[in-house]
């Protein structure tokens, strides 16, 4: 393992056991499905890196398939979890129906991408996986034990923040 992705694993184990222990503190373990679903963009990164291949020591052939597994995985957990999330009397909650229908749409990927190549995919997992991450900031807006300016600026904020980056990572 270089010792650059020794630095970029260890960041994100780290940040991820700070998150769990902050949330535990706070007593909102609900937080905690967003903390696997940033698990999961971990791993669909070490795919996407190759990382994992190394670390099961698979062949480079499965690539492909690994590469669809973890996206397929977060594509599916995401969106159940931000409908699950979502504050069932909010007007937001008009937006249930569509995260499970995104999240079939993802599990099918996966049949589909087994079947037959996964390189005709990509577009279409990279514009739900913007959707995925941009969904996350859903429910958070519906609950009401947030105070007026998280939900007026600062959740704001973290959707361009988070759109910034996915585009990033998503084109570059």
């Amino acid at each position: 393992m270089a010792v650059w992705d020794a630095v970029y694993y260890t960041f994100i184990i780290s940040g991820l056991a700070y998150l769990v222990s902050l949330i535990v503190a706070v007593h909102k373990p609900m937080w905690l499905l967003y903390c696997f679903q940033d698990l999961l963009l971990g791993l669909y990164f070490a795919a996407l890196d190759r990382d994992l291949i190394r670390w099961f020591g698979l062949d480079v052939a499965d690539q492909d398939g690994l590469v669809l597994v973890t996206a397929v995985a977060l594509l599916v957990y995401g969106f159940l979890t931000q409908a699950y999330l979502i504050t069932p009397s909010h007007s937001l909650a008009r937006f249930k129906r569509p995260l499970y229908l995104l999240a079939f749409v993802a599990a099918c990927l996966l049949p589909l991408g087994l079947a037959f190549e996964v390189h005709w995919l990509s577009p279409l997992v990279a514009v739900l996986l913007v959707l995925a991450l941009l969904s996350m900031l859903l429910p958070p807006l519906t609950w009401s034990f947030l105070p007026i300016a998280a939900k007026q600026i600062a959740m704001p904020t973290i959707i361009f923040v988070v759109f910034v980056v996915a585009a990033i990572l998503l084109v570059g």
